[in-house]
């Protein structure tokens, strides 16, 4: 403040500025940019000071897990330490950047970048908002509600057995998130030109150039680091169990160039969801989650199959595997029903296994008659309204379930 030319504070005063408008117009704009080169050098020094205190002062935190882990030889836990400890400091660095580059705007004026017609904060935070969007359809965000609610049902389900707490599930739901956007991301990656050669695919982001691959590896890259740490966060089984998990996802793929069972695939990827909930609660195997998981492989694969009916000829053309291309409509809608039909019954068979009440009961009947509904709604001859069976009576299916859980839960509790 002191070294900033006495000119500016004379232009505010020769206005009819007051000491306010000094302040606000003058001083602060003067003191922001290195305000924050100070914070984001202390950064580095926060970070160390924090893995310090928390190795010696504290029980909990990163730096006593990686003090902890590096005690008992553990060394998978302590580099999962390390990495998050990593992450915290680069994330604020990150941050900090972002706020010098958004709230100092002159500065960009000065490195020749003009701003019209809207500030340099608005323009940032639109930039922001426009490539956060771009990535969250390039994942279809919107479709986790097809598979996360079974993941939390499974969570219900788990706490007869062991205890959990916010932080657990809060660290499931991370991992989820992480394992999902991870896969969306290296299956845009791989499809790009399959997407670019689809009508219906053709304006994704990557073949429209809103993408680059690059920022898109990189954005598998850290969905993934994500996903391990979540896990390694939770326990050192989830922790080995991750990796193959990844694989698993990312082979899907390739499926659908040589096999026409890439729905069931499909359908067994995303149906690791409740299982992997299972075990990052209870750290053991259950055959009674495994009905829950085999629900959701065949609910995906059934409404994966319908949505595939769509890309028949583009299939075709390219050589893809897909029932529809390789069977037709009307057999692939057949198969898409037995589907849906073994979903239910294996949603049905949670009330045994699982010893649930009527109202679970309940919700599940109401399934039912959203499954008979989403196929009422497409034909062989017609295919129309195939989205709205897709996202408007799939998305609902998700959620009755996991209401359907909660809720018989809670009255068991109760009664």
């Amino acid at each position: 403040v002191v070294a900033i030319n006495r000119k500016f504070i004379d232009s505010i005063k020769s206005l009819g500025g007051g000491e306010l408008q000094i302040v606000r117009h003058v001083l602060v704009p003067a003191a922001l940019p290195h305000c924050f080169t100070a914070l984001r050098i202390s950064t580095g020094t926060s970070i160390a000071v924090l893995f310090f205190v928390e190795s010696f002062a504290t029980s909990r935190g990163l730096g006593y897990q990686i003090m902890d882990s590096w005690g008992r030889a553990s060394y998978d836990q302590m580099f999962v330490g390390i990495i998050g400890m990593s992450l915290l400091g680069a994330l604020l660095y990150g941050f900090f950047g972002y706020m010098e580059r958004a709230l100092c705007a002159w500065k960009l004026l000065e490195s020749g970048h003009p701003i019209a017609g809207e500030s340099a904060l608005g323009q940032r935070s639109r930039k922001v908002a426009d490539r956060v969007r771009v990535f969250g359809v390039m994942i279809k965000f919107s479709h986790t509600v097809f598979a996360l609610p079974f993941a939390l049902a499974a969570v219900i389900l788990a706490q007869r057995e062991a205890s959990i707490t916010p932080l657990l599930v809060g660290l499931i739901v991370i991992a989820f998130v992480g394992a999902r956007s991870a896969a969306m991301g290296f299956n845009r990656l791989v499809d790009a030109q399959i997407d670019a050669r689809n009508p219906r695919t053709a304006d994704r982001a990557i073949p429209t150039g809103l993408l680059t691959p690059k920022i898109t590896l990189f954005f598998v890259l850290v969905a993934c680091a994500v996903f391990i740490i979540a896990a390694g966060f939770i326990s050192r089984l989830c922790l080995y169990l991750a990796v193959p998990v990844l694989l698993i996802l990312f082979i899907y793929s390739y499926t659908k160039r040589f096999s026409a069972f890439s729905h069931l695939f499909l359908g067994f990827s995303i149906g690791l969801a409740p299982l992997g909930a299972w075990i990052a609660i209870t750290g053991t195997f259950s055959w009674e989650i495994i009905l829950l998981s085999v629900a959701l492989m065949t609910y995906i694969a059934g409404f994966d199959i319908l949505y595939a009916c769509q890309d028949i000829e583009s299939d075709r053309e390219q050589g893809l595997f897909s029932i529809p291309a390789r069977m037709g409509i009307r057999p692939a809608m057949h198969i898409s029903t037995l589907l849906h039909i073994l979903s239910f019954l294996l949603l049905l068979s949670l009330y045994l296994a699982f010893d649930m009440g009527p109202v679970y009961f309940l919700f599940v009947v109401i399934i039912g008659v959203l499954f008979i509904i989403e196929h009422r709604l497409v034909f062989p001859e017609d295919i129309s309204r195939i989205n709205v069976a897709f996202f408007h009576v799939n998305s609902v299916v998700s959620i009755v379930l996991f209401l359907g859980i909660l809720l018989d839960e809670v009255v068991r509790r109760v009664s």
